[in-house]
This record gives C-alpha cells, structure tokens and sequence, in this order.
C-alpha cells in the first residue's frame, strides 16, 4: 500500500498527515507556529496592521484563530524534538489565557485589541512564549 503523501494544505490544516520523519513539513509548522505566536505578541498598532492586511480589522479572533490552527501541530513539534518541554508548556499557558477570554463580542473588536487588559496579558504571555521558542 502505497503511503498519502500530505499536501500543503494537509501539513497547515492537519497537522496528524505530518510524519515525524518529514523534518521539512515540521520546520514549516514550527514557522507557523512562530508567527502566529509573534502576532498575538506584536504591539496593538502592528497587529492592527495585519489584520486589515486580512481584511479583518473588526475581527480580532482571527489572532486566536490563527495561533489555535498552529498550536495544533505542537504535539507533534514536541515528539520530534522541535519543540522544547519549557516552550510546550508556555505553549499551553497561552492556549489557556486564550480560551479563558470570555466569548463577549466587544473583547474581540479594534478598541478591545487596543485597550482591554485581556489583550495586554495576551501579548505578555505570547512575549513569553517566543523567548522559550527562541530559547
């Protein structure tokens, strides 16, 4: 049987089609990892910035989106020795503080992404996260 090979889409959508011998697939995903972190990281104008490149201005959730979709391969950055346990667990610290944001429609607008004190632990944790990537 022949084995499926993952397409692009496959490796960013679903990180279970990635082998963990496929060692560029896993350098991919860590990238997106990386970025998607160092945006919830960025200052408020910078990811402001990103989002109307998105067309999404009014749409904060797509920070959190985007970071969930890549957070969903750490699992397998973690096996293969890509990830650090340090950088796993700072990982998941800022999946929580994400998922702890209350569904309300005004946390997740321009002014909130601006001015909530949810969005500023956001990007301290997110800071952090990305010195234990870089670490």
């Amino acid at each position: 049987m022949e084995a499926i090979q993952p397409t692009r889409w496959q490796v960013w959508y679903d990180p279970m089609m990635v082998q963990l011998t496929d060692q560029a697939a896993l350098d991919n995903l860590l990238g997106m990892l990386r970025v998607a972190v160092s945006h919830l990281a960025a200052e408020p104008g910078t990811q402001l910035a990103y989002l109307e490149d998105l067309d999404t201005t009014e749409c904060a959730d797509e920070l959190a989106l985007e970071f969930d979709d890549a957070f969903s391969a750490s699992h397998s950055l973690l096996e293969s020795g890509k990830l650090s346990e340090s950088a796993m667990v700072a990982l998941r610290a800022l999946d929580a503080k994400l998922g702890a944001m209350p569904p309300r429609d005004d946390l997740w607008t321009r002014e909130a992404l601006q001015n909530a004190p949810e969005w500023v632990e956001v990007r301290q944790t997110a800071r952090h996260v990305l010195e234990q990537l870089t670490a």
